[in-house]
């Protein structure tokens, strides 16, 4: 499982390396370390800053000696920052020789800035679908040459849009077809005994 360990709880270096050691004692296999934190005045942590703490979290893996995936996320597109694609590589290259093993420029919307990014960035690149106005297509995405693919939260906005549109339906329409889209009881049964086993 990997873990949006956000930015690291924290500034320091020394910060980011003890949330990623206790990430990894916790289990998990995996997780994003973000550039970004919203007190600063354009969001973004100074490039050296930024990199010291992607490589205090290497050393801190390192030191585990486990196969955990650093993911560096940048949020030059999140934040929508003038020349996002221009920060993103530069950030990503940076982050790469520090030592993260992916790179994720979150909020990348565009198909030909992802080829970009793919061919540029000296990195593997994790692309997020379902945020903000980014729409891609699987297929799309590893043919450019992606590594990773993200749905964040998508999954559950999604959910929650469907119950959001059952509400709406039974409040302005009095009718409750919503209902002929849901799982059967025996088919969620059997799902979930598989899941448990014998």
């Amino acid at each position: 499982m990997n873990g949006d360990l956000e930015n690291g709880y924290g500034h320091r270096p020394e910060t980011v390396a003890e949330t990623v050691r206790l990430a990894i004692e916790a289990g998990l296999a995996g997780g994003n370390i973000e550039d970004h934190d919203p007190r600063l005045p354009d969001g973004l942590y100074d490039e050296q800053l930024a990199a010291e703490r992607i490589r205090a979290a290497r050393e801190a893996i390192e030191h585990s000696g486990t196969a955990f995936v650093l993911n560096a996320k940048i949020d030059a597109y999140s934040l929508s920052l003038p020349d996002a694609l221009k920060i993103s590589l530069r950030r990503a290259r940076l982050f790469r020789e520090a030592g993260a093993d992916c790179i994720y420029p979150c909020g990348v919307s565009d198909m030909e800035a992802v080829r970009i990014l793919v061919r540029e960035a000296g990195a593997p690149v994790n692309v997020v679908v379902g945020w903000g106005g980014a729409r891609f297509n699987i297929d799309e995405l590893l043919e450019a040459g992606v590594t990773r693919i993200s749905v964040g939260g998508s999954l559950a906005r999604a959910a929650l849009g469907f119950v959001r549109a059952a509400a709406r339906e039974m409040r302005d329409q009095s009718t409750m077809d919503f209902a002929a889209e849901q799982i059967g009881q025996g088919e969620l049964n059997e799902m979930f005994a598989r899941a448990q086993g014998p």
